[in-house]
């Protein structure tokens, strides 16, 4: 019998993931594997300053270390929502949130991750998750909320 050592029924040898139990689909990796799943429990929205897509050296590493779990799991991909607070044009909104999502799509791009893996959507002003008064609330969001695409 052939060794296995995260008990999920694949043999070591045909285990892309062999420390985590898995799914004979995926190659024996789990479907969310727990790094990612900490990762977006702790850094799953990105908040961004007033008509601003610019992302601070904290995010930007972050990112990187997104970056890299995205890198160890190549068949996971993610989706990059951009949001808006109310203030401003409709249109104008809708741009703002497309460039806070590309901003961090540039730096997965960048590190290696590919375009086909990074789906961006703009929601503007469409979908606040935060009330818009009082301003402390309104700000959060601006925001790129990440998640992993089913």
């Amino acid at each position: 019998k052939l060794a296995d050592v995260d008990n999920d029924g694949i043999p070591n040898i045909n285990d892309n993931c062999p420390n985590e139990a898995g799914e004979e689909i995926l190659n024996g990796c789990p479907k969310m594997p727990k790094s990612l799943s900490n990762f977006l429990n702790s850094y799953s929205d990105f908040f961004f300053d007033f008509d601003s897509y610019e992302l601070n050296q904290v995010q930007i590493s972050n990112i990187s270390d997104l970056s890299k779990i995205l890198d160890k799991y190549n068949y996971i991909k993610v989706n990059l929502d951009g949001h808006a607070s109310s203030e401003g044009e409709f249109e104008y909104n809708m741009k703002l949130s497309q460039n806070r999502s590309n901003s961090i799509k540039n730096i997965l791009i960048n590190s290696g991750i590919k375009d086909s893996r990074l789906k961006t959507r703009a929601y503007g002003e469409s979908k606040p998750n935060y009330p818009e008064f009082p301003l402390s609330e309104r700000k959060k969001n601006r925001r790129v909320k990440i998640s992993v695409e089913n």
